[in-house]
């Protein structure tokens, strides 16, 4: 536990009480109540003792007084806690404020006396405390905290009141309280008390700390042992330390070093005295070290902890206690250097930094060994050296060799440190490693290389280097003869100063061959002997270099042509740039040659004379002989030949040393012709039919002298063009004369083959006269490449490409020389020659490519009225660049149309320079854009005025603008029309179009009105489909173009118009249906969204009707239309009059065929096609719009009380699933009934007599959502949900979407009951809870009510002080309890209790309500997927557990000896069911309170089921297999051992008893029917499946567990069927395992709520039945109306207007017998016409008709000036 506070503090006095103000004229104001003083603290004498026995730091006893209590404890501080006493005297109380006297507002004055005033209260004293302990614990004292003796303070003084005062002013403050006192002591043995001071006064100090090493070397290593040779401790205190408590000093040690040690203090040290101490301290060993040594200092401090109780003793040092731990020895990193043949000479140094000498040979004798391994070969060891000596403080070099491959990578060596343990010289241990790598080159080499720049082994350390200088070479260079190898070496000596700080020393011979050199970096000065043998001191040596040559051909070309067979060398200089001259007594050789021995070894000169620093040697005109390349191979590129020229300068001595480093300059020949082709150019000419190209190519001069057959040098030039197919000679040229550093471009033009799918390759031949003979031709270059159709290219034959990113002729078509965006700079014209044609354009200027090349182009072409020019002066890919200049006549303007767009568009660098001739010359006009004709708008106008656009209506173009986006005037020549090809859903009527004959400015915006132009027409066009399922809604897009006139160009827009093309009139959202006991009602409503009227009387003309028809009906002819005309199988309605931006309400209603015996269920499907008149014929209707309605009618429910079970649908379930749940019920043997919510409107179980036709039966209710997110469930009213299952015991079997639990439980709990318990006339009410039994003992237990009220105090007095609302106490649930167990056993009844707190005690009540029997299960629900199969075992199971146990067991029965195994399944699911109400049944018991008191003869009622299985069902099995051993026999005992063992588990012994007094009798009556069975042998056959069973169940359950949890056991065992097998739950689930149900106010009002939105629900749900119903008398009636008023006409037959006109004058005075009133023209008359076909008649004004033909009116015309004969019929 944490800190441990004592209390005796005393409380604060209470402020003194303020009079009351004078409330009357004169009167005076109260005195003040009296402040209460402070109260004293309590006095606190308590003794601190260890506990006996315990090991637990912190454990004490306390025991004592406080004030008069007694106080005994055990604490546990463990390590931490403290106590603290407080007893501190209470603060006194404020004095009150006196009462003014009553004050005059008029005067300003106080009449009367004011009150008087009290002091303030006196604070209370402080506590005396006394803390004892005895000499053996004094160590508990240092366990105490903070303490509080402190007096109260006094109160505030209170203040006399205003008036006339006639009170002195003598009021003061309290006084304040005493301060106690606080002692602390031990009792010594002797019995007398010595005081100690609370504070820690010991204190102890470490003085002359003196240590030392093991080892002799003065150094603390790893593993050794650190000895404290003194410890001087001293009590700097003023008291002893304790004298039976031992205090432990401890190294306090937060390194990884030392391990833990320790040491006792003496006892009882006296102040001021000392003791000596020594102790030894072990040094960690460790592993070796990786790169630098070990070095860490450790600092050491010490602790003193009080033993016992573990605190901490005060303790301290005089000096610090810190050493360094480290090795003796130590190694340095490693230094390697790189001599000849890839050998890396390794140097380290290891350094003694102790006091002794090491090694075998030194007087310890510890060893010291260094080890180098191979990391890359498995610690291959590659030296091992012993270092017999090294002196204290001194260090050694060591040497190592390793020889690597020149492999280009990295090798990793370790060298190891060893040295010997301190106690065993001779037993080596690693101490330090020190890793490093060494880089090897791809190229071996020979030399010597000493660079204190560069060391040639990397080391891995983590040390940051400080390189301060760049190092120090001092050696002295002699020849030694080994006379082992009879070889000259040469010897060094010296020393090598590195800059990062590494040393290394050099006494080592190596022999140099004749390439083989020293490379010497960052040497001191050279120093040399002259011939005086005296010393001149150099800082480099002579070090002679090449510094310019320049080579040219013998006839200064500046080519190196193949077949010359010399070179020269014009300027050859040489310098030394070393500070020693060269010598003088050896020649110098200067030796050339070649890689490819071109040039062989020639020798240019030889240098005799000595050359100073810094002096430039130059030479002039050296000729190298070459050897000649005669007939070398032509190439695709020009010939160059490179070949490296190598020089060297050798040393003409006794080594004949060449010289290094002579040449570091790149020398190479280029070996060329003088002349080569370049830059080929194809431009692919326009044309339908051939494939011409332009061919562009150039010959270049790249010598400095003049070729050609007119040249100085006379050397003929000729170009040839070949087809490398059949070796044609399509062109041939000669170059009379080309000038130095000039080019020739030379053009052609190649045609291939257009029936040639593949590439026609070419070769250009250049030829040119040899040197020797300028007129014999040489070839030496040959340019192959392809050309091939456009074929399958992304333009036009016709178009004229300028891709200056492409066009590069070649082999593979590849463009990869991009360097610079081109340029296109170009005069457009119309070509001179009077046959020109459209689309003919003359081009001039010039093209520049991304590669540089640049061509002049003056050519015609022909674009035809396809063509098109594409300019990319930059390629496709980055359009923005490059740069595009066009020079055009104004005249010529339409021209530019003619280049396309896409590539304009983008390119930011765009200049048209466009003249106008005038009398002034020509005007150059400057434009950065060119013009852009731009369609912004156009409009429509329709002819009918109707303001939709419907198909067949004809639309016209108006108010069309354009404007020019571009940056120059257009041209004045347009034609503009609607594009048909692009254009959707419409056809031209005419071929009309508009004359744009004006220029646009740029940025100008121009109208074409109606004055102006005639307008353009289009018509939509006629639909090919009927619309299903939604009204026509389609998009069609119009168009318009332009034709550039003069190029006979089109110019599309990318503006267009949408129409959106819809028919007048249409079905307003979706159909709906509604279905009634009666009638099934099919609605929908029409709207015209048109601003003119439809139907046949409008102005129009335009018949408007819905055709109706009944599609796949199942079962066959089983519906039919109902109208006021009768039954029929075709409905036909008529609007003849449908104003614009109107609706019309429609409908038609179907009634079933079928008898009222025949209870099946109708699928169709209805089909509703409106038909509408066409705009040029109103007569001649298109169907134009159909939906369909599937429509499932159920049939209506008749009171049936044979039925095993009702299905309650609504309008979500298809009629697929209600044939699969009758198919399962049939399977089942089970007959059903069904009730449709949507057709009976309700499901009200008392009104449809549905309570009392399944009483004891079973109700299916199909769950889903189905109206406003409400479930069937909730249509359910809970009043007579309750009183189903409480009065005729109906199951119910939910099956659909998830019910919230609340819901369930609501289910099983009477809405109301408080509601209903506070009526006035209720006359179960009793005062308490003793009246109630006393009046209900006398009372006949039939005759209790079911709702009764009884008064009863639920809160006990404490509680009532404590103002507890808490209605959920152990004294209610006592009270609720009671209640229970009396009305079970006096009345065997099932009860809700509600305990209900009032307002006061006396209010609290408890409302007691007779519930339904909870022994049985009333409903079963599933959770269904919708996915789910309804045909699942689940649904098997939920079906049968709602059938009673009697008809459960018949089934049983009947299936027991039927041998079939497809019932196999049923029959497994009966009889866990059986088992499933066997258990239910007894659970129910297990909680019962009064179960023990129930007598013997009043138990057996509870358990029917039970009762009729063992007497009844067991007796008939058993009996009728006559085997215990046979499969029902066998599985009757399994259930009976199964019941047997959960009564068991749940320790209920008299139930125990009971169900086995009933397995005896049930025994006894099987003996008694079958004679073969032996009571004994069913007995043990039982008891031998119980043992079984129970060591099974046993295994599976802690006995040790709750008595809860063995019910929640035995549960999951007996119902684990329905749970598991079938995902099934009851109500079981949901309510309390009591019989009785507890509730207190709040619960029953959460679930009361359920009830008020079940209510609301249905009220909703009978509110929109209703207006449904009035719905569709409304609907009646509107109906009636029409027909009356000849709005609409209804008919049964089909009425084909076919093509009928009826003049608008014209009528009849009687129609056709089913088509009801219409207007009819009173002039004309008509005879008797057909009743069934009203056919095609047309009846022109003015005109009467004769009799005609009832059978063939269709195409007939009554003509004019006839009279009618006889009227139709009406």
């Amino acid at each position: 536990m944490a800190d441990i506070k004592i209390n005796g503090y005393g409380k604060k006095g209470a402020d003194g009480k303020d009079g009351k103000d004078g409330s009357i004229f004169f009167s005076s104001g109260c005195n003040a109540k009296p402040a209460e003083d402070g109260k004293h603290a309590k006095n606190i004498d308590l003794v601190l003792s260890s506990v006996k026995g315990s090991k637990v730091p912190g454990h004490i006893h306390i025991t004592g007084t406080k004030g008069n209590q007694l106080y005994d404890k055990e604490c546990f501080l463990d390590l931490t806690g403290m106590i603290h006493f407080i007893a501190n005297g209470g603060n006194g109380g404020d004095g009150g404020k006196d009462g003014d006297a009553s004050y005059k507002n008029s005067t300003c004055e106080y009449r009367g006396h004011g009150g008087e005033g009290t002091k303030g209260g006196n604070g209370g004293n402080g506590g005396q405390i006394k803390i004892t302990t005895n000499e053996h614990d004094s160590h508990l004292l240092t366990l105490i905290g903070k303490y509080d003796t402190n007096g109260g303070k006094g109160g505030k003084a209170g203040k006399h009141g205003n008036g006339n005062n006639m009170y002195d002013d003598n009021l003061v403050n309290g006084r304040d309280g005493k301060n106690g006192t606080f002692k602390c002591g031990v009792m010594a043995e002797d019995g007398q008390w010595y005081e100690k001071s609370p504070v820690q006064t010991n204190i102890l100090k470490i003085k002359n700390l003196k240590y030392e090493p093991q080892a002799e070397s003065g150094i603390y290593e790893p593993g050794s042992t650190l000895n404290i040779t003194n410890m001087k401790l001293e009590n700097i205190g003023s008291e002893p330390t304790p004298k039976h408590t031992l205090i432990r000093i401890e190294l306090d040690s937060k390194t990884k070093w030392i391990k833990n040690h320790s040491i006792f203090a003496p006892l009882h040290i006296q102040p001021n005295n000392h003791k000596s101490l020594r102790m030894s301290v072990n040094i960690n060993d460790c592993e070796a070290v990786d790169e630098e040594p070990l070095k860490d200092l450790v600092n050491l401090e010490f602790k003193a902890v009080m033993t016992k109780i573990e605190r901490p003793y005060q303790i301290s040092f005089e000096e610090s206690f810190e050493f360094v731990i480290q090795y003796p020895i130590k190694m340095s990193e490693v230094t390697a250097i790189r001599t000849q043949s890839d050998i890396y000479v390794l140097f380290l140094s290891v350094s003694n930094i102790s006091e002794s000498a090491f090694g075998r040979h030194s007087n310890f004798g510890r060893q010291v060994r260094t080890v180098l391994t191979n990391d890359e070969s498995i610690n291959e060891e590659i030296d091992n050296q012993e270092i017999p000596f090294v002196e204290a403080g001194k260090s050694i070099q060591v040497t190592s060799k390793v020889k690597l491959n020149n492999d280009n990578s990295w090798h990793n060596f370790t060298v190891t440190l060893q040295i010997g343990l301190v106690d065993e010289p001779n037993k080596l241990k690693s101490i330090q490693r020190r890793r490093f790598k060494i880089k090897t080159t791809s190229k071996s080499t020979q030399d010597f290389i000493l660079d204190a720049s560069m060391n040639a082994c990397e080391n891995v350390t983590n040390k940051k280097k400080n390189i301060t200088n760049k190092g120090l070479i001092d050696i002295s260079l002699s020849y030694q003869f080994d006379e082992q190898t009879n070889l000259k070496k040469v010897l060094f000596r010296g020393s090598m100063n590195c800059n990062d700080g590494l040393n290394i020393s050099l006494n080592n011979s190596f022999y140099f061959g004749m390439d083989e050199y020293i490379y010497i970096a960052n040497s001191k000065d050279l120093q040399d002997y002259d011939e005086t043998n005296e010393i001149i001191n150099y800082r480099r040596p002579f070090k002679l270099r090449l510094h310019q040559i320049e080579i040219d051909s013998i006839n200064d070309s500046g080519i190196i042509e193949p077949s010359s067979d010399n070179i020269k060398i014009k300027t050859l200089k040489l310098r030394n740039e070393g500070e020693m001259p060269t010598p003088n007594n050896y020649g110098i050789y200067i030796i050339i040659s070649s890689k490819n021995n071109i040039i062989h070894n020639n020798i240019l000169c030889t240098i005799t004379e000595s050359i100073q620093f810094n002096q430039i040697y130059e030479l002039q005109n050296l000729i190298c002989k070459r050897s000649r390349l005669n007939n070398p191979d032509i190439n695709t590129f020009p010939l160059q030949i490179k070949e490296d020229i190598m020089l060297k300068a050798v040393l003409d001595s006794k080594i004949n040393c060449t010289l290094q480093d002579f040449n570091s300059k790149k020398i190479d020949i280029l070996i060329q012709h003088p002349i080569l082709i370049d830059e080929f150019i194809g431009i692919r000419r326009p044309s339908a039919t051939r494939e011409i190209y332009n061919i562009f190519w150039k010959v270049k001069n790249i010598s400095n002298i003049e070729v050609g057959k007119s040249s100085k040098e006379k050397r003929q030039i000729e170009c040839f063009i070949y087809n490398y197919n059949n070796d044609d000679r399509l062109y041939r040229n000669e170059i009379k004369h080309l000038e130095a550093k000039s080019n020739d471009l030379l053009s052609t033009k190649i045609e291939i083959r257009n029936d040639f799918n593949g590439q026609s390759r070419f070769d250009i031949k250049l030829l040119i006269g040899t040197m020797e003979s300028p007129e014999v031709l040489l070839p030496i270059q040959s340019y192959p490449f392809n050309l091939k159709p456009l074929g399958g290219s992304i333009y036009n034959l016709m178009d004229l490409v300028f891709d200056l990113n492409a066009g590069r002729l070649n082999l593979n078509d590849e463009q990869d020389d991009y360097a610079s965006p081109g340029s296109v700079q170009l005069i457009i014209s119309t070509p001179d020659s009077i046959k020109h044609k459209v689309g003919d354009i003359a081009i001039q200027g010039t093209l520049q490519y991304t590669n540089g090349w640049k061509i002049n182009i003056n050519e015609s072409f022909s674009l035809g009225k396809t063509g098109m020019i594409h300019l990319y002066p930059n390629g496709k890919k980055d359009l923005y660049k490059g740069t595009i200049d066009i020079e055009i006549m104004q005249e010529d303007a339409e021209l530019l149309y003619l280049i396309d767009s896409s590539s304009l568009d983008k390119c930011k660098n765009q200049l048209y320079k466009v003249i106008t001739g005038s009398i002034l010359g020509n005007q150059v006009h400057l434009y950065y854009q060119m013009y852009e004709l731009t369609l912004v708008d156009f409009g429509f106008e329709f002819e009918d005025k109707n303001g939709i656009y419907e198909p067949g209506a004809i639309i016209n173009v108006s108010n069309i603008r354009f404007k020019n986006t571009g940056g120059m005037p257009t041209p004045n020549n347009y034609k503009i029309s609607i594009d048909s090809l692009i254009s959707t859903g419409i056809s031209l009527i005419n071929d009309n179009s508009l004359h744009l004959s004006k220029s646009i400015e740029p940025a100008q915006e121009i109208m074409f009105t109606q004055d102006d132009e005639k307008l353009l027409e289009f018509q939509i066009i006629e639909q090919g489909s009927i619309s299903k399922d939604k009204p026509l809604n389609k998009m069609f897009t119009v168009y318009l173009k332009a034709l550039m006139l003069g190029i006979d160009r089109e110019i599309t827009f990318d503006f267009f118009k949408q129409v959106n093309v819809k028919y007048p009139i249409q079905f307003n959202d979706e159909i709906k249906s509604s279905v009634n006991s009666k009638v099934t009602r099919v609605s929908w409503i029409l709207s015209n969204i048109s601003q003119i009227d439809l139907g046949s009387k409008s102005k129009s003309r335009r018949i408007v009707k819905a055709q109706i028809t009944i599609d796949k009906m199942i079962p066959e002819s089983s519906l039919k239309f109902k109208s006021t005309l009768g039954l029929s199988n075709y409905l036909e309605q008529e609007i003849l009059l449908l104003n614009g931006n109107q609706t019309k309400e429609m409908f038609c209603d179907l009634v079933s065929t079928l008898s009222e015996n025949e209870q099946s269920i109708i699928k169709a499907s209805v089909t509703i096609s409106l038909c509408l008149g066409t705009i040029k014929s109103p007569h001649k209707v298109n169907n134009i719009e159909v939906r369909k309605k599937s429509i499932i009618i159920s049939p209506s429910y008749k009171t049936n009380n044979k039925d095993d079970l009702l299905l309650v649908t609504n309008s979500k379930t298809t009629r697929k699933d209600i044939e699969s749940w009758f198919k399962l019920c049939q399977k089942l043997n089970l007959t059903v009934s069904l009730w449709d919510i949507k057709k009976e409107g309700h499901i009200d179980l008392l009104e449809s007599n549905i309570m009392t036709d399944f009483s004891g039966k079973s109700i299916v209710v199909l769950n889903n959502e189905f109206e406003k997110g409400n479930s069937i469930i909730d249509l359910i009213n809970p009043l007579q949900f309750y009183q189903a299952v409480n009065s005729h015991d109906i199951k119910f079997y939910i099956v659909g979407t998830t019910i919230s639990d609340n819901k369930i439980k609501s289910l099983f709990i009477p809405e109301s009951l408080i509601q209903k318990s506070d009526n006035s006339q209720i006359t179960s009410k009793f005062n308490t809870i003793k009246n109630y039994v006393k009046v209900k003992q006398k009372v006949n237990p039939t005759k209790n009510t079911n709702i009764e009220c009884i008064n009863t105090s639920l809160r006990p007095i404490t509680l009532i002080r404590m103002n507890s609302n808490s209605g959920s106490n152990h004294y209610t649930r006592q009270k609720v309890q009671k209640l229970s167990i009396f009305a079970e056993k006096w009345f065997n009844n099932r009860n809700i209790f509600i305990s209900i707190l009032g307002n006061k005690r006396a209010n609290d009540r408890i409302i007691s309500c007779k519930t339904y029997d909870r022994t049985k299960r009333h409903l079963t629900y599933h959770n269904r997927d919708p996915k789910y199969p309804i045909n699942s075992k689940t649904n098997k199971i939920g079906l049968l557990s709602c059938i009673s146990f009697t008809k459960r067991l018949e089934q049983l029965q009947g299936m027991m000896f039927l041998h079939d195994e497809t019932s196999n399944e049923l029959l497994e699911i009966h009889k866990n069911l059986v088992e499933v109400d066997l258990a239910m049944e007894i659970i129910s018991l297990c909680e019962r309170l009064e179960f023990d008191s129930i007598p013997d003869d009043n138990l057996l009622k509870y358990f029917t089921f039970f009762n009729k299985f063992c007497m009844e069902f067991i007796v008939s099995i058993i009996s009728k297999e006559g085997s215990l051993s046979a499969a029902n026999s066998d599985w009757i005992l399994n259930v009976l051992a199964k019941l047997e063992i959960s009564v068991s588990f749940l320790n209920l012994f008299k139930l125990d008893q009971f169900i086995q007094m009933q397995y005896q009798k049930s025994f006894q009556l099987l003996i008694e029917n079958n004679k073969i069975l032996n009571f004994q042998s069913i007995k043990d056959t039982l008891n031998d499946k119980v043992n079984s069973m129970m060591k099974h169940w046993s295994k599976h359950f802690n006995r040790q567990s709750a008595q809860q949890n063995v019910l929640k056991f035995v549960k999951c065992k007996l119902l684990e069927f329905l749970y598991i097998e079938g995902n099934l739950k009851t109500e079981w689930n949901y309510l309390n395992d009591s019989m009785d149900i507890f509730l207190n106010e709040e619960e029953y009002n959460d679930y009361n709520k359920f009830h008020v939105i079940a209510h609301k629900i249905n009220d909703e749900y009978s509110e929109d039945y209703k207006k449904e119903i009035g719905l569709i008398a409304k609907q009646n009636a509107s109906l009636l109306q029409d027909i009356e008023t000849g709005i609409v006409i209804i008919r049964t037959e089909k009425f084909n207007h076919g093509s009928e006109k009826f003049n608008k004058n014209h009528g009849s005075e009687e129609t056709i017998k089913y088509l009801g009133p219409e207007k009819i023209n009173e002039n004309y008359d008509s005879k008797k016409i057909n009743e069934n076909n009203f056919g095609a008649e047309y009846i022109n004004e003015n005109h009467e008709t004769e009799l005609v033909n009832e059978k063939n009116l269709d195409t007939e015309k009554i003509n004019e000036n006839h009279e009618s004969e006889s009227n139709i019929k009406e």
